[in-house]
């Protein structure tokens, strides 16, 4: 992964790039000998710059291995600063160290892309790993903690595992930092893991940039390899594609050529094809221009003879016609009698089937009272007895309802006079209250010149 906090190593290694770019452009614009002599004086310096990368063959073979190297948001608190949440570089390696350089290490660095500064670094040997794996309560041996941290890292990075990376440097002691794994709940907060990690100074960030230079530097090689590959190839394509260009091209040249003489041979083909068409259609439409005259004269003088039949026959169908008029006119003047004849008769027809059904019916039921009758006249005869004392009393109660109403109108015509007189009355006794109140009114007026004068005269 290329670290944008990286910056002096990236700085370094794009002046290399650039430096190797311009002598590929300078041995591009060389021909002949001068490009070979380059291009042999370029090889020997990729190979010498391999050789010092890689160690020879009597030194001990590094056995570094990248188990991890990512991004990852971090809360970090950096001496009396505020707690900020920032993605952090972290990378986890595993190689050899120590003092002989033999025993077996693992690498845990924390960096800043955005400071280049920024470099803490975890050296765990194996023979320290005893006192660290009792210090941290863990479980796993030296080979099994670097797996099991890349994979805690890896599950927090993709949302697996709820765990929050923090990262915090104490006031007291800039040099060091301490990297936790902590799982927050609303319960309490769980610290899985506790790594003391070191400020590395001058020599350390010159060892870690020098570290990146030589991964930078390895991997433009390769790129600068397969470039080379890759263009040797395509040069050897080109050429192959060129001569196969070059055949069909050819080839092409030879099918053009056939296929003018195709076209030259099929115009004249299709020139003598169309001039014998000709001929053929011109004599096809004279032969036919005569039968259809001839058949056209026949056909006029059948048309002129069947048309006169014709006229006859609507002459003589016209005169039929005209009887055939008269005579609907006249059997539609009958048929509309016999027809108005006919409603009368089916009407009569309709009132005496009718009066059928009405006479079977009473007769049914003639014949029905008849034997219900005899049974019946008995029960009749009392109680149209019944009845007509019931009418008698009805008739009287009637009539003495009828003198109660008649007593009562004279009584509401008796009470409507009395109303009468008693409203005229009223009104005299209105016209007399008013007379009175004009009265009362000269009396008082009167009554009090009185006072007023014996009021005068006391005065005096």
């Amino acid at each position: 992964m290329n670290r944008s906090g990286d910056a002096i190593a990236l700085r370094d290694t794009a002046a290399y790039k650039d430096f190797y770019r311009s002598q590929l452009h300078d041995m591009s614009t060389m021909s002949g000998p001068l490009k070979v002599a380059a291009m042999t004086s370029s090889m020997s310096m990729g190979a010498a710059g391999a050789a010092a990368a890689h160690p020879t063959a009597g030194s001990v073979v590094s056995e570094d291995t990248v188990l991890l190297e990512l991004l990852i948001p971090v809360y970090l608190k950096l001496e009396d600063r505020e707690e900020v949440c920032r993605e952090l570089g972290v990378f986890v390696q595993t190689g050899r160290g120590g003092v002989n350089g033999l025993s077996r290490k693992v690498c845990v660095r924390l960096t800043d892309p955005a400071d280049p500064f920024f470099l803490f670094e975890l050296e765990l040997l194996e023979d320290d790993y005893g006192s660290f794996k009792q210090r941290l309560e863990l479980l796993v041996d030296f080979s099994g903690f670097p797996r099991y941290l890349v994979s805690m890292l890896n599950g927090i990075v993709n949302g697996i595992t709820p765990y929050a990376v923090c990262f915090v440097v104490d006031n007291r002691d800039t040099l060091r930092g301490t990297l936790r794994v902590l799982e927050r709940t609303e319960f309490r907060t769980v610290e899985h893991i506790s790594l003391l990690l070191l400020r590395q100074g001058d020599a350390g960030q010159k060892r870690y940039l020098a570290e990146r230079f030589q991964h930078f530097e390895r991997a433009y090689m390769r790129e600068v390899e397969e470039h080379r590959s890759d263009s040797a190839a395509a040069t050897a394509n080109i050429e192959s594609l060129k001569s196969e260009v070059a055949a069909f091209q050819e080839k092409c040249d030879t099918l053009r050529e056939q296929l003018r003489e195709e076209v030259a041979k099929s115009e004249k083909n299709q020139l003598a094809s169309v001039s014998q068409l000709r001929g053929e259609h011109a004599s096809e439409v004279l032969q036919l221009r005569n039968s259809l005259e001839s058949e056209l004269r026949r056909i006029t003088c059948k048309a002129e003879e069947v048309q006169a039949q014709l006229m006859e026959d609507v002459r003589t169908k016209d005169r039929g016609l005209q009887e055939a008029n008269q005579r609907v006119a006249l059997l539609e003047s009958s048929v509309a009698k016999l027809q108005s004849q006919l409603r009368v008769a089916g009407d009569k027809c309709d009132a005496q089937a009718k009066e059928l059904e009405e006479l079977r019916s009473s007769n049914h039921e003639l014949r029905d009272f008849r034997s219900n009758a005899t049974r019946s006249i008995s029960d009749n005869e009392l109680n149209c007895v019944k009845l007509q004392e019931r009418l008698r009393g009805l008739v009287l109660t009637l009539k003495s309802r009828d003198e109660e109403a008649q007593s009562l109108r004279d009584q509401y015509q008796k009470q409507d006079s009395y109303i009468h007189i008693l409203t005229s009355q009223n009104d005299q006794l209105t016209e007399q209250n008013k007379k009175n109140e004009v009265s009362l009114k000269k009396a008082h007026h009167i009554i009090s010149t009185q006072l007023r004068h014996i009021k005068g005269a006391r005065e005096r």
